[in-house]
């Protein structure tokens, strides 16, 4: 007896690997997506121009950095004492406008090269809910606190999606024609604008996927959404402070699918040593200079060296820090 719906997920031919070269954009869940592969040490980047919800931003991302536009001064706003641009996260905002412009545009350039050499990109769509500033009548991708009165909200209609992410798909795929493209949506509900609202909006986003799919051999979609709608209709994996964000259990159990379904099963065991590898340094150490934290230490050291001989160069850092703890 089947004690759960399981959710099907597509064939797919080409997989990742470690040789790969993986760019993740959109939602907050592309974010945790990319870190986790990130310690996974695959070769990958996340939101390299911030966090974007709704897919004319993230659209809006993909073609100014193919295109290389450099942000300029006239394009900043005033932030609460902070320069800011209303296509970035709030994570780029400074108290200098030299300082915003010279990470920008570095995280603009970085941004252009993944894309052009991307072999994988994965597109997570979060809400197709806006605001619209009203004296420019353009959609931003963040309102920066600024007053709401300067903005409206809106629900995107599917017809303005659908053209505004194929116009940048076409970009990157004449670009980069041998890219690969995920598209999924985020299981993150966005209740604050309403159950109703956030269900219409999800709706919208899944029949984005399906039009891109339809337009674009390279795109398939993954059933994200509907894994954890159905497959996880379990309030277990939710976080406890709020019922709405998954917690550690529920993006491991999306890591195990996306595992089982778009990484090669040839990298399996290295994957799985790794994970076993990121575990194993989580362990905190009472008494760094008793015997057994050193042999751990040392332990730690031999392994994190021979993962670095397999993947030259994806274990600087820890090697650094190991190397610092031993020589205490």
């Amino acid at each position: 007896m089947k004690w759960y719906t399981e959710i099907e997920f597509p064939k797919v031919t080409e997989k990742i690997d470690y040789k790969s070269k993986v760019c993740f954009m959109g939602s907050c869940f592309a974010e945790d997506i990319g870190k986790w592969a990130g310690r996974m040490k695959l070769n990958s980047k996340q939101n390299l121009l911030g966090i974007s919800y709704n897919p004319v931003s993230i659209g809006k991302h993909i073609e100014r950095s193919l295109a290389g536009g450099a942000f300029s001064a006239d394009e900043l706003v005033d932030a609460n004492g902070k320069f800011a641009h209303l296509d970035l996260h709030s994570s780029f905002n400074y108290s200098d406008t030299n300082k915003f412009l010279s990470y920008a545009n570095q995280k603009l350039a970085e941004q252009q090269l993944v894309l052009q050499k991307a072999n994988f990109l994965f597109l997570t769509f979060g809400s197709s809910i806006v605001f619209r500033e009203k004296a420019s009548d353009k959609i931003v991708n963040n309102c920066h606190k600024l007053p709401g009165n300067l903005f409206q909200k809106e629900m995107l209609d599917a017809d303005v999606m659908v053209s505004e992410m194929s116009r940048a798909l076409f970009k990157l795929t004449e670009a980069n024609p041998n890219v690969k493209i995920f598209v999924t949506v985020s299981p993150i509900r966005h209740l604050r604008h309403g159950a109703i609202d956030n269900s219409r909006s999800k709706a919208r986003l899944i029949s984005l996927c399906q039009k891109l799919e339809e337009v674009f051999e390279q795109c398939t979609y993954l059933p994200i959404y509907e894994l954890v709608m159905d497959e996880m209709r379990d309030y277990r994996f939710y976080r406890s402070d709020d019922m709405i964000h998954l917690n550690e259990q529920g993006i491991e159990h999306i890591q195990e699918k996306i595992k089982m379904h778009v990484l090669s099963d040839a990298e399996m065991p290295l994957m799985n040593r790794i994970d076993k590898w990121q575990r194993t340094l989580r362990h905190r150490i009472q008494d760094g200079q008793s015997d057994q934290a050193k042999a751990f230490i040392d332990s730690c050291l031999k392994e994190t060296e021979a993962l670095q001989e397999i993947l030259p160069g994806r274990f600087d850092n820890e090697l650094n820090g190991l190397l610092l703890l031993s020589q205490r």
